[in-house]
């Protein structure tokens, strides 16, 4: 009974902390009446929240890391990893409506993130569209397509692993035919949390709690994370048997 009390208590205040972000915005929940909305030249949240909120990132990441999924985690990481006392003074220098911007389309900022990995190539879905691209790709030309994971991260021809890091809105897979015996590789996609989504976890005798990624747009707005544009680039042999369509 203790547990399903703490975790109401953490729903209740999960939904305040996302109420403050929805009500930056020109459609607002009814459900967030009663909280107090934020102002311009104000942070979103306060000191404590925004360290809980860094404390529960860094831990996301960390259990990524511990289940194999270090991809995804070093992207998460890298959100916050990217913040400097003068992004938050920027930030929070704007209005609200120009804050609300960092967590929709062209937020990102800064020089891209570059690693080199073909975990990408764990999915169906990903080897299908550069085996396509390359079949046709003359030497010293690119070709590009977008990367779209339909059915999302239950979709049966991608794996967990990519899903998670790469199901993001806009990534787009670029072929280059290097020469006749390499193909090189690259996935590119932006990085960031959007104010519109949420998850409904089931809690033992009592409601779901709910994870609203409005909550991680809110410290977009703060400038306590910095949406970045992510790059994975790997190369193949012209004969690799993945590059079979």
């Amino acid at each position: 009974m203790a547990l399903t009390l703490g975790l109401a208590q953490l729903d209740s205040e999960l939904d305040t902390m996302s109420c403050r972000v929805r009500l930056t915005q020109k459609k607002r929940p009814r459900r967030c009446q009663r909280t107090t909305p934020p102002r311009d030249g104000e942070p979103i949240y306060s000191a404590r929240q925004r360290f809980a909120i860094r404390w529960a990132n860094f831990h996301m990441a960390m259990g990524g890391y511990a289940v194999g999924f270090s991809q995804v985690a070093r992207e998460t990481l890298e959100l916050d990893l990217r913040s400097t006392d003068a992004t938050l003074r920027e930030r929070q220098a704007l209005t609200l409506e120009e804050r609300l911007r960092f967590c929709g389309p062209g937020a990102t900022t800064g020089d891209p993130l570059v690693l080199e990995s073909d975990f990408a190539m764990e999915s169906k879905n990903v080897r299908r569209i550069v085996a396509h691209l390359a079949e046709d790709t003359p030497v010293g030309k690119s070709r590009s397509a977008p990367h779209v994971i339909r059915g999302g991260y239950a979709n049966p021809y991608t794996t967990w692993r990519v899903a998670l890091a790469l199901l993001v809105p806009g990534a787009k897979i670029t072929v280059t035919r290097r020469d006749a015996e390499h193909v090189d590789v690259e996935w590119r996609g932006d990085i960031q949390y959007p104010v519109a989504s949420a998850v409904h976890l089931p809690i033992p005798f009592g409601g779901p709690l709910t994870l609203d990624e409005a909550i991680f747009c809110g410290m977009q707005m703060d400038g306590d994370f910095v949406p970045y544009t992510m790059v994975w680039r790997w190369t193949l042999a012209a004969d690799d048997p993945r590059l079979k369509p």
